[in-house]
């Protein structure tokens, strides 16, 4: 009888321990919406946990891996193809999978991949808007409150002028920014830097850095004026932007 019994507790242990595992991997058999105060009907997966979109990704390709995929884990699958059931309102055509980078199968709404955010307890969506990069899916495919860029023609800058603070700022950057935004500014655990219309605004990069964000410390502590003024000048001139020079004036004002 206590062999019975030691047998049954392993196997309960066992399918108990398996669950959580199946859980983590995303292994969940269907795709369920739910309704957000504001922003209207968004995806879950099977437990109603909220999915998420990353901007930075493209179709069909996650953009999101190591400490990126930590704080939002992609929405996995045993095998390409692998069932994934529509729930109600949900378009069963638009559901697919990808390979990631590390052979993992990961779960695609209107080709664009899923994760899940590591913070969310429940139902809650508190991963929305991180880094003004992770959104809400609704039941088309969208990114739920992304805000819409408009396009803007470059400034013009004395090249002489940029070439003598760009590597100073590069310095600063790659020791306090990197492990958020990347060497190549694509982002990952925050916003992507490359091309980002947001960064002409100087008073906003300013504020960010100076201040932080919710998901972003702050350097008004950690930096001197003309560091921060250097960051800034890097970030606003590389990766396709040309939105000029930070002055550290600017900054000492913002103080």
């Amino acid at each position: 009888m206590k062999m019975k019994a030691v047998v049954s507790v392993s196997v309960v242990v066992f399918a108990t321990l398996l669950g959580v595992v199946l859980a983590q991997e995303g292994a969940g058999p269907g795709l369920n919406l739910a309704e957000h105060r504001t922003l209207g009907a968004y995806l879950t997966d099977a437990n109603g946990q909220a999915l998420y979109r990353n901007l930075n990704d493209e179709m069909n390709v996650s953009n999101c891996d190591e400490s990126c995929a930590q704080l939002f884990p992609p929405m996995l699958v045993e095998a390409a193809g692998a069932g994934i059931v529509a729930g109600e309102g949900v378009t069963q055509e638009l559901i697919g999978t990808t390979e990631r980078p590390d052979g993992r199968i990961q779960v695609t709404y209107a080709g664009w991949p899923l994760y899940r955010f590591s913070r969310d307890i429940g139902p809650f969506t508190s991963g929305q808007g991180a880094g003004d990069t992770w959104f809400l899916v609704s039941p088309e495919g969208l990114a739920l409150g992304a805000p819409e860029e408009p396009e803007v023609e470059g400034v013009m800058v004395d090249p002489m002028e940029l070439a003598r603070v760009i590597g100073p700022g590069r310095d600063l950057y790659v020791l306090h920014c990197v492990v958020c935004h990347s060497l190549d500014g694509s982002g990952g655990v925050g916003q992507t830097l490359v091309g980002n219309v947001r960064l002409l605004d100087t008073d906003l990069v300013l504020n960010q850095l100076m201040r932080g964000t919710r998901f972003m410390p702050r350097f008004d502590a950690i930096l001197n004026d003309e560091e921060i003024a250097l960051v800034a000048t890097y970030v606003r001139n590389s990766w396709g932007n040309r939105f000029g020079l930070v002055e550290e004036e600017e900054v000492s004002r913002k103080r």
